[in-house]
């Protein structure tokens, strides 16, 4: 087991490395407004400013609490954790596949998957959600912003 302040400072500074790689890779893209609306960076980049925030804030409750904080033990192997753990192997292996399949076939895939890891057993429940998800954000994004979200490299 490992105390709650080594585990802050770790995910702090791997939030804090992550939004600065966000924004980064964000800048590449346009990020002022055009007459369609704000340009294809703008809401990566505000997403990388705001999780590297997050780590900032949370070095910073760290370093404050770091005394109390080196008293309380953290169980990392409990079954709830290994199913976080899961769904964030599933995440990047979504970031993974989106290249080769697209978003729309990559997220019907995705999502019944992780109501499977975190429990759902409805295949009702898990076949509308994906299906109503993928529609919805096929609606806001190509029908209403003309945004063409990734598509699957064996389609370009």
């Amino acid at each position: 087991m490992i105390d709650m302040k080594l585990c802050n400072y770790l995910i702090g500074v791997l939030g804090l490395l992550l939004g600065l790689f966000m924004m980064h890779s964000a800048s590449a893209f346009p990020l002022s407004m055009t007459e369609t609306g704000p340009g294809a960076g703008v809401w990566p980049f505000a997403l990388g400013v705001v999780l590297a925030l997050a780590g900032l804030v949370l070095l910073g409750h760290t370093f404050w609490n770091r005394k109390s904080l080196a008293v309380r033990l953290v169980v990392i192997n409990t079954p709830a954790n290994l199913r976080v753990y899961i769904v964030m192997g599933l995440a990047v292996l979504f970031c993974l596949v989106i290249e080769l399949l697209g978003f729309y076939l990559a997220a019907l895939l995705m999502i019944p998957t992780v109501m499977l890891v975190l429990g759902c057993r409805s295949l009702l429940r898990i076949a509308l959600t994906a299906v109503l998800t993928v529609g919805f954000i096929y609606l806001i994004f190509d029908i209403l912003l003309s945004t063409k979200l990734p598509q699957s490299m064996f389609l370009g």
